[in-house]
């Protein structure tokens, strides 16, 4: 019975799910993005901006506390589903 109550402890620790880490999506979009776009985004050509309602209205709106994602890892994954021709 002693030697189960030394290893109680130990039991309930590896029976814990590992800690998740706290994320959000902060945009999920599929957009079309023409050659005009590129050469006459604004402030950085060739860049595509998600603004307005295409961003996450229920992201944090404090990137800092309680969890700093400032911080954090950004993971994107790009689809193309679409393209012309290389030339």
């Amino acid at each position: 019975m002693t030697t189960i109550l030394k290893l109680l402890p130990l039991l309930l620790l590896l029976g814990a799910s590992p800690p998740r880490a706290q994320q959000f999506v902060l945009f999920d979009v599929t957009f079309a993005f023409t050659k005009e776009e590129a050469d006459n985004s604004k402030p950085s050509p060739s860049h595509w901006y998600a603004k307005g309602d295409r961003i996450n209205a229920e992201r944090p709106k404090d990137w800092t506390a309680p969890v700093d994602f400032r911080n954090g890892t950004v993971h994107v994954r790009i689809e193309v589903l679409e393209k012309p021709e290389g030339g």
